[in-house]
């Protein structure tokens, strides 16, 4: 039997949709990996995580077809479960299926695994200490409990389901170089339920991508410009911690980070349309059914109830300045991160001075300059695009006038720079602003 090619039995493909139905034939294991696997390359899934997650998933289908619907509870010592499954598919045709239920996104994979035998005392092994992942017997519990982050078995023992959610916080620290055993967990956990319950990490992510396709863009087009290493790091780091403060204060507890963050994900408002309401008006409009209890929250929070909107979507930019400051955050981009308002006018704590010198010591960001003003430019870029609905064109135009109407930067030459080479650089490849 194991010298013969698989082929389906029925209509249509073993792997259609996200609910497969698999016959109790071990060699459906290494089809169902594949395509797993590619599933999760389509997905963006990091390259090196995809041969644990794979190697994992084919465990929990080996688990079903051995253990479950062939009842395989022991083999020689010569075999693997593999052979010793060939073997007693050998004896007979076997009716029973193993059922797959996969959702999967780039964000998050939830796979359910569902075998039609009798079960196990899974609670008794789980209890069992000494686990020794050398032997194979139990090696695939093992490998599911470490790479996923939870998985769980029904009642009977006859389904299993696994979850993973993707890092992203640590995935970008490691992409622009940034050591995270170095950030406050503080900082790390506002990051990531940043990007659990908004878009904006999300965006910042783009920001970043795009930020790297213009430093090569001055390489190649403007090597006498090109941007220092420094103003790199800034840029980078910097962006990645520019919306922090949308958590809320630096010690709000999670309910009011959630709360906060609530408000902030409103994201139906038209420019400016809204700037009068009072929090309270605005809270009436979008959360009905428990205005009143959130506006005692922010009362304890000391937030005025009274407060315009524009003066509380303000205040995320020194909520972020405090939340990062003197937790392992590089200092560079700590002014990098609370001056991206600075077109607005909003200014924490006076860090920039009327000089353009930064009144704090920020490392060797001394000043307000090209490195912090691509932050803001990215910044808005995005803002316009993805909650503006904008197209390119029109982000650019809403950006050249945000710097217009300010007295302080209206001729100022690198912010023109800086947008005309952002202009043409995604004018000549809109796949800059995809990727």
């Amino acid at each position: 039997m194991n010298k013969k090619e698989l082929k389906q039995e029925g209509p249509g493909n073993y792997f259609e949709g996200n609910e497969w139905q698999l016959p109790t034939d071990i060699r459906i294991v290494s089809m169902a990996a594949n395509e797993f696997r590619e599933r999760l390359l389509e997905l963006t899934w990091k390259e090196e995580d995809i041969g644990w997650l794979e190697l994992a998933f084919r465990e929990a289908l080996i688990n079903a077809i051995a253990h479950g619907n062939l009842n395989i509870q022991e083999k020689s010592e010569d075999e693997d479960w593999q052979a010793a499954a060939l073997r007693e598919q050998a004896k007979s045709k076997i009716e029973k299926s193993v059922h797959v239920r996969l959702d999967l996104t780039p964000d998050k994979l939830v796979i359910v695994v569902r075998d039609e035998g009798k079960g196990f005392d899974w609670k008794k092994q789980f209890e069992s200490a000494g686990e020794d992942t050398a032997k194979t017997s139990g090696r695939g519990t093992i490998y599911m409990k470490t790479f996923f982050d939870s998985f769980s078995y029904n009642e009977a023992g006859n389904e299993v389901i696994l979850v993973k959610e993707r890092d992203h916080v640590a995935e970008s620290f490691l992409k622009i170089g940034v050591d995270i055993e170095k950030i406050h967990p503080n900082i790390l956990r506002k990051l990531r339920l940043l990007n659990k319950e908004t878009q904006t990490f999300k965006d910042e992510e783009k920001a970043i991508r795009t930020a790297q396709a213009l430093f090569l863009y001055y390489e190649v087009n403007f090597p006498n410009k090109k941007f220092t290493d420094q103003e790199k790091k800034t840029v980078l780091v910097g962006t990645i911690f520019t919306d922090i403060g949308k958590t809320g204060p630096r010690n709000a507890t999670s309910e009011q980070e959630k709360l906060i963050l609530s408000i902030f994900n409103i994201e139906s408002r038209e420019h400016g349309k809204e700037d009068l309401l009072s929090i309270q008006e605005y809270l009436q409009r979008y959360f009905p059914e428990d205005w009143d209890s959130r506006v005692k929250e922010l009362s304890f929070m000391g937030l005025d109830s009274n407060m315009t909107m524009r003066r509380f979507w303000n205040m995320h930019t020194p909520w972020t300045l405090e939340i990062i400051s003197g937790d392992g955050v590089p200092p560079e981009a700590i002014a990098a991160a609370a001056a991206h308002h600075a077109l607005e006018g909003i200014n924490p704590q006076n860090i920039i001075g009327k000089d353009g010198r930064f009144t704090k010591y920020f490392g060797d960001n001394i000043s307000f300059s090209r490195d912090d003003k691509l932050i803001i430019i990215l910044d808005k870029y995005y803002a316009a695009r993805r909650r503006g609905k904008m197209t390119h064109v029109q982000a650019i135009e809403f950006i050249r006038k945000k710097i217009k109407s300010n007295e302080q930067f209206s001729d100022d030459s690198e912010f023109e720079e800086l947008l005309n080479n952002l202009d043409a650089m995604i004018s000549a490849d809109e796949r800059v602003y995809e990727a």
